[in-house]
C-alpha cells in the first residue's frame, strides 16, 4: 500500500496546485493574476487533469536503507560510483472534488532497473465520513481505509487550505503587451522553504527519502485574457538546485489543466462502498505456497544425556534422532522440500516464476546456485557452507537471498553463522524483489 500512498501524495499535490480561479480587475498585474487565482471561496467543485513527469538517477545503496546502510564504507566510493539507477515516472490522472468528495484516477507508468511498470491508480476519499478507497491493482480489490485526519482528505475544503499566493516568488507577467495572444503567460519560482511553511508536517511524505533543502521549483502559469482564470500550470523542478551526492534530477514536473470549475457531480459507486475490504486484512493466505507443506528451515533439538534417566527415555531420544536424521541430515534440501532426488533449472525456474514474474531478466547464475543449493545440499552441510559466506560469489549470495525471501531459511539461521542481515536484505532488494510477481 506504501506504493499507493505515495503515488497519491503526488497527485493531491498537482491537485493543490490546480485549485485556482479568476476574477475581473482593471490593471492587469502578475501578482493580481495569481493573488486572485488563490482566492478560492467561489468555487465549488473541480475537474482537472495532472500529468507528472520524472526522471532521476539515484545512488541505488540508497534505495534500501537500512539494508545496506552499512555496507560500503568510504573505501567502497568505487562501488557507490557504479550503482546509479535510472527511475522514471509517467503519470496521466483526473482529479475531481465536489463537497467532501474527492476522486483520482488514472494510469502511472513507472521504469525501474530497466523494467517497466504500470499501474492503475484510483483513490476516492470521503471527508465527511473520514474514509478512502484506494483500488489496489495487484490484488484488483478496493481497500477501505480510515483518514488519519482532515489532512489527508483530498476534498476542497481541506485543499483550499494550503492554496496560498504566499509560496511563489519573483512573479512576472511575461506576454503582457503580446495582444494577439490569447492568454496571460506568468512566470515565477516557489522555493522549498514556501512549501514547508505552508504544508507543515506533510511536506515529510512529499519528499520522503531526500533532503529538499534548497530546492527551487520553477511555475509557469497561463490565465485566459478575458475570464483571468487559471487554465493550466506547470511546476517543475530546477536540477541545479536539487542534485545531492546520490540523486541527479533529469526531469521532474506537474502539469495541471483546468477543465471545470464549476458543475462536477461526483459520487463514490455503491459497489466500490459495498465490496471495499479493510486495510490490513487479505485475500491472499500468507501460507500458501507452492510447495505443499514449506516450512521455514527446520531445526532439531539437542538434548542432555541427564534430563533423561530411564531406558525408556532414552530410547525414545534415540529413536527421535534417528528420525530426524533420516529426514534431515540425509536428505538434499530438493528432497526434502520438494521429495525430489534431482530439481532441473528449468523446474527451478519454474517454481520461481510463482514468486517472480520476470524470472528471465533475473541473474541465470543465481538461479543455477539455487539449483545447486537445493540439489547437493543437506542441511548439515549447508549450514557449514554459511560459516564461509564472506567469501561466496555474488550469485550464491543472490540465491541465498531468494531462499529468504520465500521462506526456505529464517532470521534465526541467519544469526547462528554470523550472516549479516542487512546484507542479505540488500541482496532481495537490488537483485530479487524487482523481478516478483
Amino acid at each position: 500500500m506504501r506504493k499507493q500512498k505515495v503515488i497519491t501524495v503526488v497527485l493531491a499535490s498537482g491537485m493543490l496546485i490546480a485549485c485556482f480561479s479568476g476574477c475581473e480587475f482593471e490593471k492587469v498585474t502578475a501578482e493580481d493574476l495569481v493573488n486572485n487565482a488563490c482566492n478560492m471561496d467561489a468555487i465549488e467543485s473541480l475537474d482537472a487533469d495532472i500529468a507528472l513527469v520524472m526522471d532521476i538517477d539515484v545512488d541505488a545503496t540508497s534505495l534500501f536503507t537500512p539494508y545496506n546502510a552499512d555496507e560500503y564504507s568510504d573505501s567502497d566510493s568505487d562501488s557507490k560510483s557504479n550503482t546509479k539507477m535510472n527511475i522514471t515516472l509517467d503519470a496521466d490522472c483526473n482529479a475531481k472534488a465536489a463537497n467532501d468528495l474527492a476522486y483520482i484516477s488514472g494510469n502511472v507508468e513507472a521504469g525501474l532497473f530497466g523494467m517497466t511498470y504500470n499501474v492503475k491508480v484510483e483513490n476516492y476519499t470521503d471527508a465527511q465520513n473520514g474514509v478512502s478507497y484506494s483500488y489496489d491493482s495487484d490484488s484488483d480489490v478496493w481497500v477501505k481505509s480510515d483518514l488519519e485526519d482532515d489532512s489527508d482528505s483530498l476534498d476542497l475544503e481541506t485543499l483550499k487550505q494550503y492554496v496560498s499566493s504566499d509560496i511563489f516568488e519573483d512573479l512576472v507577467l511575461v506576454n503582457e503587451k503580446d495582444k494577439k495572444a490569447e492568454t496571460y503567460e506568468v512566470t515565477g519560482t516557489i522555493s522549498y522553504d514556501s512549501i514547508a511553511d505552508l504544508l507543515g508536517d506533510k511536506v515529510d511524505d512529499m519528499f520522503s527519502g531526500f533532503d529538499p533543502k534548497g530546492m527551487t521549483l520553477d511555475a509557469a502559469m497561463n490565465f485566459d485574457r478575458k475570464t483571468k482564470q487559471l487554465e493550466t500550470m506547470k511546476v517543475s523542478v530546477d536540477p541545479d538546485s536539487m542534485n545531492t551526492d546520490v540523486l541527479d534530477i533529469n526531469e521532474f514536473s506537474i502539469t495541471v489543466t483546468i477543465n471545470s470549475l464549476e458543475d462536477v457531480k461526483l459520487e463514490i459507486p455503491k459497489d466500490v462502498k459495498d465490496n471495499a475490504i479493510e486495510e490490513g486484512s487479505s485475500t491472499i493466505d500468507d501460507d500458501d505456497f507452492l510447495i505443499d507443506d514449506m516450512e521455514v528451515y527446520p531445526e532439531w533439538s539437542e538434548t542432555e544425556d541427564d534430563e533423561f534417566s530411564t531406558e525408556d527415555s532414552e530410547s525414545e531420544t534415540a529413536e527421535s534422532e534417528n528420525q530426524t536424521s533420516q529426514s534431515t541430515d540425509d536428505q538434499t534440501l530438493a528432497q526434502f522440500y520438494l521429495e525430489t532426488d534431482d530439481l532441473s533449472f528449468s523446474d527451478v525456474k519454474e517454481i520461481l516464476s510463482v514468486y517472480y514474474n520476470q524470472i528471465d531478466d533475473m541473474d541465470q547464475n543465481a538461479i543455477a546456485s539455487f539449483a545447486t543449493f537445493m540439489n547437493n545440499y543437506t542441511f548439515d552441510t549447508f549450514d557449514a557452507n554459511l560459516d564461509t559466506y564472506e567469501d561466496w560469489a555474488s550469485e550464491d549470495k543472490i540465491a541465498l537471498a531468494i531462499m529468504y525471501d520465500i521462506g526456505i531459511v529464517d532470521d534465526e539461521l541467519l544469526s547462528e553463522h554470523n550472516v549479516s542481515l542487512d546484507s542479505v536484505k540488500s541482496y532481495i532488494g537490488i537483485y530479487v524483489r524487482p523481478y516478483e510477481s
